[in-house]
């Protein structure tokens, strides 16, 4: 909660400034949204390599991020240029699905996949997984909960006949690009930890684990709107460049796990609407997000001896993996405040003011012509 009181002098400065540079005649819309979504998020590390002791191994923490949402957005436009924002959360911790905790041997003929995204080579490997041919020697099994707010901020120049007002008509190609922020934390429960020991470990141990992620993302693309009388498509590709800030708590053993990780990521969207009137609007729409990062962590904290040294022996390789698709379905409404009062009117209901006033004219005609007869 913290971290959202930090943001919103931000977001208030961020939306002055907004309608500061614009024109007075500029036009705007406001959305509520509701939303669904799915996929899954992995914090990896390990080495291949032997290290001081002579060990291969590493560890993995996967969530699955199936939930739902729901928030507002809103679009502000002049000319070829529109400012879209949008606010979406959980509002409370939801469910999200099954969590997991692994901790594995490598091995010489173990894989391990550190670029899904390879620009030299043109090649791109949709997993959040990193290692391959691993054993386990320690796995917890539970369920995990999650909060999460999201906050995106994207600006597009429309080129050509389109247009950002979606009541004109217009095809064509527009540029996109701006910020993304999303805070998120996932709570690891009912977990049933396994422990390759001598005897074995099999039994519940409760809560596990707690981790907090501070996300910022970069977007830049392009898009295609076609554009026809009562309905639209808009498909837009962005690449993006991503930024993770964690803390993953475990609580049996009282130790921190703080990351910082980059790299790149995919964002696509697909959007279709139906136009019911000239002030409303109803849509769905289909994101696909990809975001593959590396980078460190650091230890910081502990109970036992070897995680209490564990704290200055520097930083660890990390890997952070995100893979995630979400649907939303909104309804986009002008109302009429602030809005242009020239704004020309869709061709239905031009032609119903021009029948309008042909019957007008009409019985007008009719009624001079009685009063001549008179």
């Amino acid at each position: 909660m913290l971290h959202l009181i930090k943001l919103l002098p931000f977001c208030l400065i961020l939306i002055l400034s907004i309608f500061l540079i614009c024109p007075l005649h500029a036009e705007y819309t406001i959305q509520p949204i509701i939303g669904r979504n799915g996929g899954d998020f992995v914090f990896e590390t390990g080495s291949r390599f032997p290290n001081l002791s002579g060990i291969r191994a590493g560890s993995r923490i996967s969530f699955e991020r199936d939930f739902n949402l729901f928030g507002f957005g809103g679009k502000y436009f002049t000319g070829p240029l529109e400012f879209y924002g949008k606010f979406t959360t959980t509002g409370w911790y939801v469910p999200t699905g099954k969590a997991r905790d692994e901790d594995f041997a490598l091995f010489t003929t173990s894989t391990e996949r550190a670029h899904h995204i390879n620009t030299r080579e043109f090649s791109f490997y949709d997993s959040t997984s990193v290692f391959g041919g691993q054993r386990n020697f320690a796995d917890g099994i539970g369920k995990s909960s999650m909060s999460e707010y999201n906050f995106d901020f994207l600006t597009r120049y429309y080129l050509g006949k389109a247009s950002p007002d979606l009541q004109k008509s217009g095809d064509g190609f527009y540029l996109s690009g701006g910020a993304r922020y999303t805070y998120n934390k996932y709570k690891f429960y009912d977990v049933v930890q396994w422990i390759a020991s001598n005897p074995i470990f099999y039994q519940p141990i409760g809560y596990g684990l707690s981790f907090t992620n501070s996300i910022f993302e970069i977007p830049f693309g392009f898009g295609y709107r076609l554009n026809w009388k009562d309905f639209y498509i808009d498909t837009t590709i962005h690449g993006l460049y991503a930024f993770f800030k964690t803390r993953d708590f475990h609580a049996q053993r009282n130790i921190n796990f703080n990351s910082e990780t980059s790299g790149p990521g995919i964002l696509a969207q697909i959007e279709t609407g139906y136009k019911m009137d000239f002030r409303s609007i109803f849509f769905l729409r289909m994101n696909q997000h990809r975001s593959f990062t590396k980078g460190t962590f650091e230890a910081v904290g502990g109970i036992t001896q070897q995680d209490i040294f564990a704290n200055f022996l520097g930083r660890y390789k990390a890997h952070i993996n995100t893979k995630q698709f979400s649907i939303e379905f909104g309804f986009d409404y002008r109302p009429e405040w602030q809005n242009a009062s020239t704004e020309p009117l869709p061709r239905k209901q031009t032609e119903m003011n021009q029948n309008t006033e042909s019957r007008t004219q009409e019985e007008s005609n009719s009624g001079t012509q009685d009063s001549n007869l008179e």
